[in-house]
């Protein structure tokens, strides 16, 4: 969330008032997702709700991904992760296994590096997937889950150095 006036600068992202007004657009875009995900209630046909969700990915996982690392903007970007893994479920919901599985790349790919970095935001996303969306999970990393066995070699490789 970026406001700007012509008469003020613009807010910082680390000035709490903005990471408050950050947090708030977050939970509910978050709500938003999962009720498209249920979408029965919406009245929005499937394949539309499919297609706003998809579309969704790369922003909410580049937001994600170009978090500041000060504290304030790690609240803001865990809840960015939030809407990330409600996104993952929501498509596993609507979607053929195939759909549901590249938004799951998509997203296991772009956190991949962080997680092998050990970074605590980025495993905590993983740790959302898997608790959210643990058969898409699986689907996604590959015949025997080579995908997934291989990231979680990277993050313990990560631990074991920092310890």
């Amino acid at each position: 969330l970026t406001l700007s006036s012509s008469s003020s600068p613009s807010p910082s992202p680390s000035d709490p008032a903005n990471a408050a007004r950050q947090m708030l657009a977050a939970v509910l875009l978050r709500r938003d997702i999962a009720q498209l995900g249920g979408n029965a209630a919406t009245g929005i046909d499937s394949a539309t709700a499919s297609s706003v969700l998809t579309a969704m990915v790369h922003p909410l996982l580049q937001l994600f991904l170009n978090g500041d690392t000060n504290t304030t903007c790690k609240v803001t970007k865990r809840q960015v992760g939030h809407c990330l893994a409600e996104l993952c479920l929501s498509c596993s919901l609507l979607d053929s296994p195939t759909t549901s599985q590249e938004v799951m790349t998509a997203v296991l790919t772009g956190i991949g590096p962080g997680c092998s970095a050990a970074d605590p935001t980025s495993l905590l996303l993983l740790a959302d997937l898997a608790e959210r969306s643990p058969v898409t999970l699986w689907r996604s990393s590959g015949t025997n889950g080579e995908a997934l066995a291989s990231l979680f070699q990277g993050v313990l490789s990560a631990l074991a150095q920092a310890s």
